[in-house]
């Protein structure tokens, strides 16, 4: 964790946070070994980014009191992904909220595992902790992204979206040469790990998506989902 993250429940009093939860008060213990008067990186999630003073630590709860709270600009940056093997998908929901991404969406592709969408990381309390602990490696995001699953990308209203891409080995459109304009939504579209099928891309592009490949290798998922994000933020 490069910050440590806290929600508003944990809120004791005024701007005062109880961190009862283990695995973070083990972090601050035993690997930042912090001590009360010690200063602390906070990302208050859904309000900020800032520092706090520990208050009170122990083995089973630390009380911490907020200093500075800074809410920065981040990237209107959404995914589309074709569910994958459930440790794909994880790494993509923890490493792309590092990222800045803002939502995550996954579909049901044609060369997807049906049985994926009920995976267990799409439990709610497996989904945020997946989603704190990207941000707390961010250092500078903190708005908690959605995450949802439908069964085809053509039922989603794409009307929000400026800018409408998805990845193919078939495109001759580099990615490298993409202007982002970080005030827009985008939308990135990856299929799942055996790819996409010709009338997938042909719906896509009805939808008005524009094509891009990110090179010649043929990718992981998860590995063209971070490619695409590392030429973005």
């Amino acid at each position: 964790m490069n910050r440590l993250y806290i929600f508003e429940h944990e809120r004791h009093d005024n701007d005062k946070f109880l961190i009862k939860d283990l695995l973070r008060v083990n972090h601050i213990n035993k690997i930042l070994k912090k001590s009360i008067g010690d200063l602390i990186k906070i990302t208050y999630i859904n309000h900020g980014i800032g520092n706090g003073e520990i208050l009170e630590v122990n083995k089973s709860f630390v009380l911490i009191k907020i200093n500075k709270i800074l809410s920065p600009e981040s990237p209107k940056i959404h995914l589309l992904i074709g569910l994958s093997r459930p440790p794909t998908m994880k790494k993509i929901i923890e490493h792309g909220t590092s990222m800045g991404v803002q939502s995550f969406t996954f579909f049901n592709a044609f060369h997807s595992e049906k049985s994926y969408m009920q995976s267990k990381i799409f439990n709610e309390q497996n989904i945020t902790e997946l989603l704190a602990l990207g941000l707390s490696q961010s250092g500078c995001f903190y708005n908690l992204p959605a995450v949802s699953t439908v069964s085809n990308f053509s039922k989603i209203d794409f009307g929000q979206f400026q800018s409408k891409i998805y990845f193919s080995l078939n495109s001759k459109h580099s990615f490298q040469k993409f202007e982002n304009n970080i005030g827009e939504n985008l939308i990135l579209t990856i299929g799942p790990e055996r790819g996409w099928t010709k009338d997938e891309e042909e719906n896509l592009n009805s939808l008005e998506f524009k094509d891009y490949n990110l090179g010649k290798p043929i990718l992981r998922t998860e590995i063209a989902t971070f490619v695409a994000l590392g030429q973005l933020i």
